[in-house]
């Protein structure tokens, strides 16, 4: 049944690139499309889901503390889903002060989305802005803010927050993702306890306000076995908590190196989804929400195309439901596998799906205006064929428990 809903996948992209990709952009290289045996294995995976941090532009802090000014980049190849992280869309972005809310870079994202075809859209909750935190430490994201990381000191707040954003997006964001990699300090520097109470509350908010509405549980990032064995630290109590058995999907990030993509990231895969059920998410759908080869700039073109691929392939074997490639991006600095018109990554992207890799595209120097209150979003008709996200990330160490790709890179995570 799995390869059938697989191969019924490949099928329906396929058929949609066609569309989408009809005309080969001049200049674009021509990639040949996988065999459909080699499709239907790593298309659910490979062309599912991207993060898009400049879709609309804006600006954004690089890791010597300058700033890049971008003026929005739409993927060039065909996705299906959109994950919302890193583009300015973070709590702190989006209530910056007690009830005072800033809508517009989020209104013009799901717009855009929308317009662009994209329907499945997934927004993280996180980021306490400083007027909500309970503490403040030296290792909190500082491209995010003191006290980004820590637990709301009254959860009212918090509350207030999710059926807010729940509320005004109804039927056009269609999940929302609690929380981002708990087990690093730059992101969480709560109790696991805390962090169940943080996701239980939003869970429950989130029901109320969408039903509709599909609900993710972020279990944290991982690099390596040691981070699987610290799983149980953040999954057990959620899963005390009921969550488990109300919430519709588990998440999880992982950033394998190069010299691990064979049977190390395999075992790796195998052991994450261990732990889950370990620790009682063994029945709930499994997501990689971010992934990538943290170290896969240093690989030519076509050897990058070949680790998408491969890696596609063991996250499609492991049994994950879905996988976000992090990221679509213009980062020329970044280490891992690039997302972008002409890299190795974006033409592997385009052969899982049939179409032509996208030439290269220059990128704009100034920002589109947005603006800081929009009002609600219209629910836009358009169906058009899904195109293409970009993603900024840099790669951390993965011996490194305190760093990830979004937390080693101010320039990838400061458009939160």
């Amino acid at each position: 049944m799995r390869r059938k809903l697989l191969a019924l996948l490949a099928v329906i992209l396929a058929a949609q690139v066609v569309v989408a990709c009809s005309t080969t952009p001049q200049g674009a290289q021509t990639v040949t499309p996988l065999p459909p045996s080699e499709v239907a294995g790593t298309l659910a995976v490979q062309a599912l889901g991207l993060n898009i941090p400049w879709a609309v532009g804006g600006e954004r802090i690089e890791r010597d503390g300058s700033l890049k000014v971008n003026g929005g980049d739409w993927p060039t190849v065909p996705f299906r889903s959109l994950r919302l992280w890193d583009t300015r869309t973070a709590w702190l972005n989006l209530e910056p002060a007690p009830d005072q809310w800033t809508f517009g870079q989020l209104d013009a994202l799901v717009a855009k989305a929308r317009a662009n075809g994209i329907t499945d859209i997934t927004l993280v909750l996180a980021g306490t802005p400083q007027w909500a935190a309970s503490s403040f430490q030296s290792t909190d994201a500082s491209w995010l803010g003191p006290g980004s990381a820590s637990m709301p000191a009254d959860i009212a707040a918090w509350q207030d927050y999710v059926a807010t954003v729940v509320g005004r997006y109804a039927g056009q964001i269609t999940s929302y993702e609690i929380g981002n990699e708990p087990n690093l300090l730059t992101f969480w520097s709560g109790t696991p306890d805390q962090y169940a109470q943080l996701v239980s509350t939003a869970a429950a908010t989130i029901r109320a306000t969408d039903p509709s509405a599909k609900i993710l549980v972020n279990g944290g990032l991982v690099r390596s076995k040691f981070d699987v064995a610290t799983l149980a630290k953040w999954l057990s109590p959620m899963s005390a908590s009921g969550l488990a058995r109300t919430v519709d999907a588990v998440s999880l990030h992982v950033y394998p190196t190069v010299a691990t993509l064979g049977s190390p990231t395999r075992d790796l895969l195998t052991s994450m989804k261990s732990a889950l059920a370990a620790n009682g998410w063994g029945s709930v759908p499994a997501w990689i929400t971010e992934v990538n080869v943290r170290d896969g700039a240093r690989l030519s073109a076509a050897d990058q195309a070949s680790a998408v691929k491969a890696l596609g392939q063991q996250l499609v074997s492991a049994g994950f439901d879905r996988a976000y490639w992090y990221a679509w991006t213009d980062l020329g600095t970044d280490q891992m596998v690039q997302f972008q018109p002409g890299s190795g990554g974006a033409a592997a992207l385009a052969a899982f799906s049939g179409a032509p890799a996208p030439a290269p595209a220059a990128t704009s120097a100034a920002a589109t205006p947005q603006p800081t209150q929009g009002p609600a979003v219209p629910t836009p008709a358009p169906t058009v064929p899904a195109s293409p996200t970009d993603t900024p990330t840099a790669p951390a160490d993965p011996t490194a428990p305190a760093s990830s790709p979004d937390a080693s890179t101010p320039s990838a995570s400061s458009a939160s």
